[in-house]
């Protein structure tokens, strides 16, 4: 029961059983005023002239018969302020309750593995339904998709070279009942560029998870993305130097909301208790020099001959390095055969793929440096989630969004794209200032991760997108 003349703010929710009235008895008996984003929960009474300020939070059964400010929490008989915390949990209610309801539906090209932790957290937090490509060119793993329990199925893709230029069936979930869809971007996809005018006419928001600009792009290419994102709702980017690219050219910060990437952050967190200092290295090795270290694809990409080159330079100026590459791929044999070359094999160990966490965490910890004299990706998460820093080049246009999380002379440094002298002068210069890893620079390396570079900073990126997008 509400008083008539009774005034309620924007966004409140009231329950059953409230009761809104008069007091007589008291001098000022005019109704009851409550502010924005209030929750009155089942059987609240409120008597008299009060006046409920801004996102406040009112518990079960309370009688209210004083005014309550901004933000806070109140239960009891009569109501008592409990905390200041009404902002933070009706923020938490409007997730918990508004996305059980909300129809999101992801459709992404594939469900690489180290994609699982924010999918998940998607799944549970979302309530996310997940349609997934069959394959992607390349070699990439995926993820157990029957772990989610929002998964629906596979879409298969047709490929054409490089590129997915159809994904069978999409075009049928716009006219199932869901109002959002979250997807990955291939603008060489024609089923893409149906399904985003349709949805856009259909009044479906659409959100891409997408790179958004590199660097470099041609006029053609910015033209061509700028048509294919001008219907979505907003662009999900991996970094701020895409979103300032993409200002630059006249998109509007509204619609760019940078959310990073992440890997198993939780696994990854775990195992930092483990980490120690041992002798892995010294016992392979049977040396003490510093040791870098490499995790990834062994692809031209990568560029990992140039590492070679520059420890062959230094070891010329008296500077020896170890080299462990964790990984495999094309570039092994000439790799190997290039270390016979320069004769650094002694000092070069192939440790080949490993997809143990635990040893690689083993791995990372124990090397001085992490070199990536290509794009870095998300071999920098990897790196600075287990304590080491990284070294990589400093053409942004070339490099994966993942260089952002390196801090020059705080977790890393960068180093003039293919000029061996200035790899050289990167390694020599930050060994002679880190000639052990200090417990400051560990913790450097832990805080972007723990700060940005994970699904928790990941998930609360898209709640408030979309929250705010008026679900």
């Amino acid at each position: 029961m509400i008083r008539s003349g009774a005034t309620i703010g924007k966004n409140a929710t009231i329950f059953q059983g409230v009761t809104i009235g008069s007091n007589r008895f008291a001098d000022n008996n005019s109704p009851a005023i409550l502010g924005d984003n209030v929750i009155l929960f089942p059987g609240v009474k409120i008597i008299g002239h009060v006046i409920i300020g801004n996102n406040v939070v009112v518990g079960a059964n309370s009688v209210v018969t004083k005014d309550i400010p901004d933000g806070a929490v109140s239960a009891g008989i009569p109501a008592k302020i409990l905390n200041y915390n009404g902002a933070d949990y009706i923020k938490y209610y409007c997730v918990i309750n508004k996305f059980t309801s909300m129809n999101i539906c992801c459709i992404f090209n594939y469900p690489p593995h180290y994609r699982k932790a924010i999918y998940h957290k998607m799944d549970n937090e979302l309530n996310c339904d997940f349609y997934f490509g069959d394959s992607v060119p390349g070699t990439l793993a995926d993820m157990n998709c029957s772990d989610l329990k929002g998964f629906k199925g596979r879409i298969k893709n047709i490929i054409k070279g490089r590129h997915i230029v159809w994904q069978e069936g999409i075009i049928r979930l716009l006219f199932r009942p869901y109002k959002y869809y979250i997807m990955t971007v291939d603008t060489a996809a024609f089923s893409n560029w149906v399904f985003v005018y349709m949805g856009w006419l259909l009044g479906k928001k659409i959100y891409f998870w997408t790179h958004g600009c590199r660097g470099g792009e041609t006029f053609f290419a910015r033209v061509k993305n700028r048509l294919f994102f001008t219907p979505s709702e907003g662009l999900f980017l991996y970094s701020e130097y895409a979103k300032h690219l993409l200002v630059n050219q006249g998109y509007s910060t509204e619609k760019l909301h940078v959310i990073a990437n992440s890997l198993d952050y939780d696994v990854h967190v775990q195992l930092r208790k483990f980490l120690t200092k041992n002798d892995v290295y010294r016992t392979h090795f049977c040396n003490e020099y510093p040791t870098l270290i490499f995790t990834g694809r062994l692809e031209p990409g990568k560029k990992l001959h140039q590492i070679l080159e520059a420890m062959a330079h230094l070891r010329e100026d008296g500077l020896y390095i170890n080299l462990v590459l964790v990984g495999e791929g094309n570039s092994r044999e000439l790799l190997v055969q290039l270390a016979e070359d320069l004769q650094i094999s002694k000092n070069i160990w192939f440790y080949g793929a490993c997809y143990d966490e635990r040893q690689l965490s083993d791995l990372i910890y124990n090397a001085d440096i992490c070199i990536s004299p290509g794009n870095i990706g998300l071999t920098a998460i990897h790196a600075l989630s287990f304590g080491t820093p990284i070294a990589t080049h400093s053409n942004f246009s070339n490099q994966m969004p993942e260089f952002e999380a390196i801090i020059p002379e705080v977790n890393g440094t960068f180093f003039v794209e293919n000029d061996t002298e200035s790899l050289c002068k990167s390694i020599s210069e930050w060994l002679i200032k880190h000639p052990t890893k200090s417990k400051a620079l560990i913790e450097n390396c832990f805080r972007i991760i723990d700060k940005k570079y994970n699904p928790y900073f990941q998930i609360e990126v898209m709640k408030e997108v979309l929250l705010i997008g008026g679900i």
